[in-house]
Protein backbone atom coordinates (compact mmCIF):
# COMPACT_ATOMS: atom_id res chain seq x y z
CA UNK A 1 0.00 0.00 0.00
CA UNK A 2 1.38 3.72 -1.01
CA UNK A 3 2.49 5.70 2.05
CA UNK A 4 2.82 2.40 4.00
CA UNK A 5 -0.09 0.47 6.35
CA UNK A 6 -1.89 1.27 9.05
CA UNK A 7 -2.84 -2.27 10.28
CA UNK A 8 -0.18 -3.30 13.15
CA UNK A 9 0.71 -6.85 13.60
CA UNK A 10 -1.07 -9.29 16.07
CA UNK A 11 0.78 -9.46 19.64
CA UNK A 12 0.74 -12.32 22.13
CA UNK A 13 1.75 -11.69 25.77
CA UNK A 14 2.95 -14.26 27.91
CA UNK A 15 1.97 -12.92 30.99
CA UNK A 16 -0.62 -10.94 32.88
CA UNK A 17 2.54 -8.46 33.91
CA UNK A 18 3.08 -7.71 30.34
CA UNK A 19 -0.24 -7.53 29.24
CA UNK A 20 -0.63 -4.80 31.51
CA UNK A 21 2.50 -2.89 30.96
CA UNK A 22 1.06 -3.26 26.84
CA UNK A 23 -2.44 -1.43 28.26
CA UNK A 24 -0.08 1.23 30.18
CA UNK A 25 -1.42 2.46 33.94
CA UNK A 26 -4.78 3.37 33.30
CA UNK A 27 -7.92 1.16 34.02
CA UNK A 28 -11.60 1.53 33.61
CA UNK A 29 -14.84 0.25 35.57
CA UNK A 30 -18.16 0.29 35.81
CA UNK A 31 -20.75 -0.41 38.36
CA UNK A 32 -21.30 -3.96 37.86
CA UNK A 33 -17.61 -4.35 38.76
CA UNK A 34 -18.43 -2.56 42.22
CA UNK A 35 -18.96 -4.42 45.63
CA UNK A 36 -19.95 -1.53 48.22
CA UNK A 37 -20.25 -2.44 51.92
CA UNK A 38 -21.26 -0.68 55.02
CA UNK A 39 -18.77 -0.07 58.38
CA UNK A 40 -20.68 0.57 61.34
CA UNK A 41 -18.84 1.64 64.77
CA UNK A 42 -19.89 -0.66 67.87
CA UNK A 43 -19.40 -0.01 71.27
CA UNK A 44 -20.52 -1.49 74.42
CA UNK A 45 -22.00 0.59 77.77
CA UNK A 46 -19.39 -0.27 79.46
CA UNK A 47 -16.44 1.28 76.65
CA UNK A 48 -19.14 4.41 77.33
CA UNK A 49 -18.67 4.63 80.95
CA UNK A 50 -14.61 4.22 80.38
CA UNK A 51 -14.68 7.56 78.01
CA UNK A 52 -13.30 5.26 75.25
CA UNK A 53 -13.66 7.15 71.82
CA UNK A 54 -16.21 5.38 69.33
CA UNK A 55 -12.90 5.07 66.43
CA UNK A 56 -11.49 2.63 69.64
CA UNK A 57 -14.67 0.32 69.63
CA UNK A 58 -14.82 -2.76 67.22
CA UNK A 59 -16.81 -2.60 63.82
CA UNK A 60 -18.95 -4.79 61.91
CA UNK A 61 -19.47 -4.48 58.06
CA UNK A 62 -22.12 -5.23 55.79
CA UNK A 63 -22.77 -6.08 52.18
CA UNK A 64 -24.97 -3.81 50.52
CA UNK A 65 -25.75 -5.66 47.47
CA UNK A 66 -29.48 -3.80 46.90
CA UNK A 67 -27.41 -0.93 46.13
CA UNK A 68 -27.70 0.70 42.30
CA UNK A 69 -26.63 3.73 42.63
CA UNK A 70 -23.95 5.58 44.63
CA UNK A 71 -23.11 9.37 44.00
CA UNK A 72 -20.93 11.67 45.72
CA UNK A 73 -19.80 15.36 45.59
CA UNK A 74 -17.95 18.29 47.65
CA UNK A 75 -18.96 22.09 48.15
CA UNK A 76 -16.44 24.69 49.57
CA UNK A 77 -17.56 28.18 50.08
CA UNK A 78 -15.59 30.16 47.92
CA UNK A 79 -15.93 34.08 48.63
CA UNK A 80 -14.38 36.48 46.19
CA UNK A 81 -12.17 39.38 47.62
CA UNK A 82 -12.49 43.07 46.65
CA UNK A 83 -11.28 46.52 46.73
CA UNK A 84 -12.21 49.46 45.81
CA UNK A 85 -11.44 50.66 42.11
CA UNK A 86 -11.23 46.73 40.48
CA UNK A 87 -14.03 45.55 38.61
CA UNK A 88 -12.47 41.71 39.32
CA UNK A 89 -11.46 40.14 42.44
CA UNK A 90 -8.66 40.00 43.55
CA UNK A 91 -8.66 36.22 44.85
CA UNK A 92 -11.02 34.25 46.59
CA UNK A 93 -11.38 32.71 50.59
CA UNK A 94 -11.94 29.29 51.67
CA UNK A 95 -14.67 27.76 54.43
CA UNK A 96 -16.71 25.34 55.02
CA UNK A 97 -16.31 21.96 52.90
CA UNK A 98 -19.15 19.65 52.46
CA UNK A 99 -19.42 16.18 51.71
CA UNK A 100 -23.28 15.01 50.31
CA UNK A 101 -24.48 12.64 48.08
CA UNK A 102 -27.30 10.44 47.09
CA UNK A 103 -27.64 6.47 48.07
CA UNK A 104 -30.61 4.17 45.82
CA UNK A 105 -31.39 1.10 46.52
CA UNK A 106 -33.58 -1.50 44.96
CA UNK A 107 -36.55 -2.54 47.28
CA UNK A 108 -37.94 -5.99 47.48
CA UNK A 109 -39.80 -6.82 49.90
CA UNK A 110 -38.64 -5.18 53.05
CA UNK A 111 -36.60 -1.73 53.79
CA UNK A 112 -33.54 -1.21 52.21
CA UNK A 113 -31.69 -1.64 54.95
CA UNK A 114 -33.69 -3.57 57.39
CA UNK A 115 -31.55 -6.88 57.49
CA UNK A 116 -28.89 -3.73 59.44
CA UNK A 117 -31.10 -2.18 60.95
CA UNK A 118 -32.33 -5.32 62.86
CA UNK A 119 -28.75 -6.38 63.67
CA UNK A 120 -28.30 -3.86 65.34
CA UNK A 121 -31.61 -3.45 67.10
CA UNK A 122 -30.62 -7.24 68.41
CA UNK A 123 -27.25 -6.22 69.49
CA UNK A 124 -28.55 -3.15 71.24
CA UNK A 125 -31.88 -5.35 73.00
CA UNK A 126 -29.28 -7.95 74.22
CA UNK A 127 -26.95 -5.35 75.47
CA UNK A 128 -23.87 -6.07 73.78
CA UNK A 129 -23.98 -2.80 71.61
CA UNK A 130 -24.76 0.86 73.46
CA UNK A 131 -26.94 3.66 71.67
CA UNK A 132 -28.06 6.86 73.41
CA UNK A 133 -31.80 6.65 73.65
CA UNK A 134 -32.94 9.09 71.59
CA UNK A 135 -31.69 7.54 68.37
CA UNK A 136 -33.93 4.61 69.47
CA UNK A 137 -37.58 5.21 68.57
CA UNK A 138 -40.04 3.32 70.43
CA UNK A 139 -41.26 0.50 69.89
CA UNK A 140 -37.44 -0.49 69.11
CA UNK A 141 -37.60 1.15 65.46
CA UNK A 142 -34.51 2.30 63.98
CA UNK A 143 -34.87 4.61 61.30
CA UNK A 144 -32.59 5.27 58.89
CA UNK A 145 -31.58 8.82 60.14
CA UNK A 146 -30.84 7.20 63.47
CA UNK A 147 -28.46 5.31 62.81
CA UNK A 148 -25.03 5.47 63.87
CA UNK A 149 -22.94 7.51 61.11
CA UNK A 150 -21.19 4.26 59.55
CA UNK A 151 -18.52 4.10 56.76
CA UNK A 152 -19.30 3.39 52.84
CA UNK A 153 -16.42 1.31 51.34
CA UNK A 154 -16.25 0.96 47.58
CA UNK A 155 -14.39 -2.02 46.11
CA UNK A 156 -13.94 -2.15 42.22
CA UNK A 157 -12.07 -5.05 40.62
CA UNK A 158 -12.56 -5.56 36.64
CA UNK A 159 -11.77 -8.74 34.64
CA UNK A 160 -8.05 -7.41 33.93
CA UNK A 161 -7.39 -8.36 38.11
CA UNK A 162 -7.07 -4.56 37.82
CA UNK A 163 -8.74 -2.92 41.79
CA UNK A 164 -9.54 0.07 43.08
CA UNK A 165 -11.03 2.03 46.66
CA UNK A 166 -12.36 4.33 47.85
CA UNK A 167 -14.21 5.19 51.10
CA UNK A 168 -16.65 7.89 52.58
CA UNK A 169 -16.61 8.51 56.08
CA UNK A 170 -18.94 9.26 58.55
CA UNK A 171 -21.96 8.94 56.93
CA UNK A 172 -25.31 10.03 58.39
CA UNK A 173 -28.32 9.94 56.46
CA UNK A 174 -30.39 13.03 55.72
CA UNK A 175 -33.34 12.24 53.81
CA UNK A 176 -35.24 8.85 53.20
CA UNK A 177 -37.62 8.26 50.45
CA UNK A 178 -39.29 6.02 47.85
CA UNK A 179 -42.24 6.10 45.30
CA UNK A 180 -44.52 3.71 43.63
CA UNK A 181 -46.25 4.06 40.79
CA UNK A 182 -48.15 1.78 37.88
CA UNK A 183 -45.26 3.25 35.74
CA UNK A 184 -42.65 1.69 37.21
CA UNK A 185 -41.71 -1.84 36.45
CA UNK A 186 -39.61 -1.58 39.65
CA UNK A 187 -39.76 0.05 42.82
CA UNK A 188 -36.80 1.98 44.33
CA UNK A 189 -35.67 3.35 47.80
CA UNK A 190 -33.63 6.86 47.52
CA UNK A 191 -32.00 8.05 50.53
CA UNK A 192 -29.16 11.81 50.73
CA UNK A 193 -26.98 11.74 53.26
CA UNK A 194 -23.38 13.84 54.31
CA UNK A 195 -20.65 12.64 55.35
CA UNK A 196 -17.46 13.65 57.57
CA UNK A 197 -14.60 12.86 54.72
CA UNK A 198 -13.89 11.07 51.87
CA UNK A 199 -11.09 9.20 49.55
CA UNK A 200 -11.38 9.40 46.38
CA UNK A 201 -10.88 6.15 44.20
CA UNK A 202 -6.77 4.79 44.16
CA UNK A 203 -5.63 1.70 43.10
CA UNK A 204 -5.21 -1.59 45.19
CA UNK A 205 -2.50 -3.82 44.47
CA UNK A 206 -1.15 -7.28 45.69
CA UNK A 207 1.89 -7.86 47.33
CA UNK A 208 4.16 -10.57 47.59
CA UNK A 209 2.47 -11.93 50.94
CA UNK A 210 -1.33 -12.09 48.74
CA UNK A 211 -2.09 -8.71 50.94
CA UNK A 212 -4.58 -5.86 49.49
CA UNK A 213 -2.98 -2.60 50.05
CA UNK A 214 -3.42 1.20 48.87
CA UNK A 215 -1.20 3.90 48.87
CA UNK A 216 -1.06 5.18 52.94
CA UNK A 217 -0.72 8.44 52.10
CA UNK A 218 -3.60 9.74 51.00
CA UNK A 219 -5.51 7.75 53.92
CA UNK A 220 -7.58 9.12 56.19
CA UNK A 221 -8.52 8.16 59.86
CA UNK A 222 -11.55 6.84 60.81
CA UNK A 223 -14.54 9.55 62.03
CA UNK A 224 -17.39 7.38 62.02
CA UNK A 225 -18.78 7.39 65.38
CA UNK A 226 -21.80 7.62 67.52
CA UNK A 227 -22.71 11.23 68.50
Amino acid sequence: MAGGSLSQPTVFYSSKDALHRALGNYSSFSGVDMVASITIPLRSQELEVKGIPPGKASSKTYIIGNLQTLSISTHTDKIPVRSLGFRSPKGFTSGHRTYAGTLIFALFDKYALHDIRQSLLDMWNTKSVYYPKSIITPPNYLMADSMPPFDITMTVANEYGQMCTAVIKGVTIVDDGMTISIDDLMTEQTMTYQALAYKPLIPMSINSGNTLYTDKTVDINSVGGIA
